[in-house]
């Protein structure tokens, strides 16, 4: 967006002045609220739909879909995903209207992250995978939980503004 704002500035300044002030006219009434544009709302959530949607498929091939030896395999293989979610939504800048939500979200990601690394730390090396789930169950339910309300926030501005996006919220 700066780099289309600098460009308009660039070619107004060989019109002439009429035209120069038309332009920055119109150049300074684009929407400034922080990007809450229809446009930029939609842009976001097709973002975070695709974002979910590989994530998804990620959690499918790779953790729940692979045979794991071991918790730790399990483990690993399942922060791996989570790693992937946390740096594919902090690439995205969100706009105004849903920043505090997505900045939340990945928040509760990192804090996921940690529950998987604490969780693990009193499982023996050689600990069968079963155990990785038991400890899913018993210590990261509440982790999951948070995740799902970050993302049924987002979820929320995205029905509230009446545009159809399926960002990850899967409360049961």
């Amino acid at each position: 967006m700066r780099k289309l704002r600098f460009t308009v500035a660039l070619c107004a300044s060989t019109l002439s002045f009429g035209a120069l002030a038309v332009a920055l006219i119109s150049w300074g009434s684009e929407d400034d609220s922080g990007g809450d544009s229809a446009t930029a709302l939609q842009g976001y959530f097709a973002q975070m739909s695709e974002i979910h949607d590989v994530s998804d498929q990620q959690f499918e091939e790779s953790v729940f879909g692979m045979e794991q030896e071991s918790a730790k395999s399990y483990a690993e293989a399942f922060d791996a995903v989570l790693a992937m979610m946390e740096a594919e939504y902090e690439a995205v800048d969100p706009p105004g209207a849903v920043e505090k939500e997505h900045e939340t979200l990945i928040v509760m990601i990192k804090e996921y992250r940690l529950g998987v690394d604490h969780g693990l730390r009193p499982l023996a090396f050689d600990a069968p995978a079963s155990e990785f789930e038991d400890l899913f169950d018993d210590v990261l339910a509440d982790e999951d939980l948070r995740v799902t309300g970050a993302f049924c926030a987002i979820q929320e501005v995205a029905t509230a503004q009446e545009i159809a996006a399926d960002v990850g919220c899967q409360r049961t």
